[in-house]
């Protein structure tokens, strides 16, 4: 068996595949998927689409073979390797409170991030992946190349500039919680 060589390519590539698997499942499981499951946590909401989409990246990364620690809210901690290289982090659906309610209104994703350490900080962030289910839209950042965005109905991402800022201040703070935006 040949070794396979786990390259930022690779893996934004298996990223991507994993924003379209959680979006297919989103789109599929309709109001079945919002029912709310136990996952013992009585601040956390956790509903069947939740856990759906959290097996099924487990599932997908695990398949891979890629030599990982993996994070999911909902199911915790997996092992792929004895030796893992790498640390995924799973947000199976970020903001479920708006997608159970709002009806399509609201914002919410799945977010998937992958680190070239298995115990990281921040600099160690090598590719992450925003899939937002309301519109379809993809965010991809890859480190050393940049940060990327995908309308549903484009073909190709297109390069996304910042401010070039580098300190969080409120001139640089971003608003997702519509709510709470009075200014």
């Amino acid at each position: 068996m040949v070794k396979q060589e786990w390259t930022a390519e690779r893996i934004k590539e298996l990223c991507l595949e994993a924003a379209t698997i959680s979006h297919r499942i989103v789109e599929e499981s309709g109001e079945k998927g919002k029912q709310e499951v136990d996952n013992g946590d009585p601040v956390n909401t956790a509903t069947a689409a939740d856990v759906a989409v959290s097996h099924a990246l487990v599932d997908h990364f695990r398949d891979s073979q890629i030599p990982a620690i993996m994070y999911t809210e909902e199911l915790g901690r997996k092992e792929f390797s004895a030796t893992p290289k790498f640390l995924i982090g799973i947000d199976d659906i970020d903001g479920t409170e708006n997608w159970r309610r709002s009806e399509g209104v609201m914002p919410y994703t799945t977010i998937i991030f992958v680190y070239d350490k298995p115990q990281p900080c921040f600099k160690d962030a090598l590719v992450a992946v925003m899939q937002e289910h309301t519109s379809g839209h993809v965010w991809l950042a890859v480190r050393g190349q940049g940060c990327y965005f995908k309308k549903k109905e484009w073909k190709d991402f297109r390069r996304c500039y910042t401010s070039g800022e580098k300190a969080l201040t409120r001139k640089t703070a971003v608003r997702s919680d519509l709510y709470a935006m009075r200014e």
